[in-house]
């Protein structure tokens, strides 16, 4: 019901400003007023009635009768402006703090609705209309004095003062409605000033996100682009490089003691180079891969990966004696495929790069934080140094010159791409001979 009611007086308060202007926030407090002003009135009307009544002052009553129902025309009604609206609220609580003051005395509650007339004004109009409350307060004091000195509408009966004193008292309302007068405009004027700052920030963020936005959509076409041109040329490149690793190894079997060993070194050094190329190739297509076809998400246990990629690298842990030690890992909600990459490029790349002299140890622990998954991979290998400016993370990356340990710079790059793809990222903290660590970051609803 209240909901209902607050509707109709927001329907009946039309605002046509933009919430950029202060003439809005007005607009915005005059409907808010009228919202409480209309049920607090009901309440203050009924004892006001009754206690009329009793004593007698039944021109005060019809008076409460009629203001009470114009207010909720001022609610109701579509018909009247805003405007209009608070000029008729304004004046009604002027002559409402009239009337009390004539009949009850110039003590009361006369006094309050005749400073609360003077704050209206400021409040619902323009700044440079504020004076208008220091102008009628001024007015209706001097009326009172007048009243009160020579007593020229008969048959009121409140509380008199003599001259002077109210004199005393009008000179205090006329500096409150003063101070009023000047002192809310100047609060006004700065929350323009605000509102006009606040709005420009805004337009400029508005330009500067539409140029972003450009620019992210210009990337975006350029990536989708190099995907597609690393696609073709990665697929084109299969077939040939299959027929030439596929000659050779036939040209060694045939010719097998014809050629002298320099020779069939030679022939293993091109089958090696066409399987080097043919694993950088299938590489390059996993990383145009990602982000092409959507991977569901769903939940699992990270041991099962993990366990997973100890199946796959068994030959390598095996041949190393490596060991890979991991507690209970969460459940978290992910594409499955995507972390079974990921933890199997950077499990391998621990066991490529071990230090010779030791025996390869992986730990893999996780934190979780409110929004986040943070799992770090350790290893006690050769370690590089984080420290020189070289992202391991891009592709081609070689961080080891030697020949025994070179990778094709692939991996890495392969597991920032699905993190990022993730909405995750990686990141790396190593020192040369101490091993390195690898953290994750995955969101939790990935």
């Amino acid at each position: 019901m209240w909901r209902s009611y607050k509707s109709i007086i927001w329907n009946n308060t039309p605002l046509k400003e933009t919430p950029n202007s202060l003439e809005f926030w007005r607009g915005y407090l005059f409907g808010v007023i009228l919202i409480y002003l209309i049920p607090f009135s009901i309440l203050a009307l009924i004892p006001s009635m009754v206690m009329t009544s009793i004593g007698g002052q039944y021109f005060l009553m019809t008076f409460d009768i009629i203001a009470f129902f114009i207010l909720l025309l001022l609610g109701f009604s579509k018909m009247i402006s805003l405007k209009w609206k608070k000029i008729l609220l304004i004046t009604l609580v002027y002559l409402l703090a009239m009337m009390i003051m004539l009949e009850l005395g110039s003590f009361g509650p006369g006094l309050m609705y005749l400073v609360a007339s003077g704050v209206f004004i400021a409040l619902l109009f323009p700044s440079q209309d504020s004076w208008y409350g220091l102008l009628i307060g001024f007015i209706v004091c001097a009326f009172f004095g007048l009243q009160t000195n020579y007593h020229f509408i008969p048959g009121f009966t409140g509380e008199r003062l003599d001259f002077m004193g109210w004199f005393a008292i009008a000179i205090n309302l006329v500096f409150i409605n003063g101070v009023i007068a000047k002192v809310v405009p100047v609060l006004f004027e700065k929350m323009q000033q605000s509102i006009d700052a606040r709005h420009q920030v805004e337009n400029m963020l508005l330009v500067k996100q539409a140029e972003l936005n450009s620019i992210v959509q210009e990337l975006e076409i350029k990536n989708a682009n190099l995907n597609q041109l690393i696609t073709g040329v990665s697929e084109d490149l299969q077939d040939p490089l299959r027929n030439i690793i596929s000659f050779m190894e036939n040209l060694k079997r045939k010719y097998v003691g014809k050629l002298d060993e320099r020779a069939h070194q030679y022939i293993d050094f091109a089958i090696g180079g066409g399987h080097k190329m043919r694993d950088i190739i299938l590489g390059l297509l996993e990383i145009a891969k990602i982000g092409k076809k959507r991977e569901d998400s769903e939940y699992f246990h990270v041991d099962e990966i993990v366990q997973k990629v100890l199946l796959l690298q068994r030959k390598s842990i095996q041949n190393s004696n490596a060991k890979i030690e991991f507690g209970e890992l969460p459940m978290i909600f992910a594409p499955k495929t995507y972390l079974l990459q990921v933890f199997n490029e950077l499990i391998s790349n621990s066991l490529k790069f071990c230090d010779p002299d030791n025996f390869p140890v992986v730990k893999i622990s996780y934190q979780e934080a409110d929004c986040w998954w943070q799992f770090a991979v350790k290893d006690n290998g050769i370690g590089f140094d984080s420290s020189d400016g070289k992202d391991p993370f891009t592709i081609f990356s070689k961080l080891h010159l030697s020949n025994e340990k070179q990778g094709f710079g692939i991996g890495l790059a392969l597991v920032r791409k699905i993190l990022e793809n993730l909405q995750g990222s990686v990141w790396a903290e190593s020192t040369p001979g101490q091993g390195s660590v690898f953290y994750l970051k995955i969101p939790k609803a990935a």
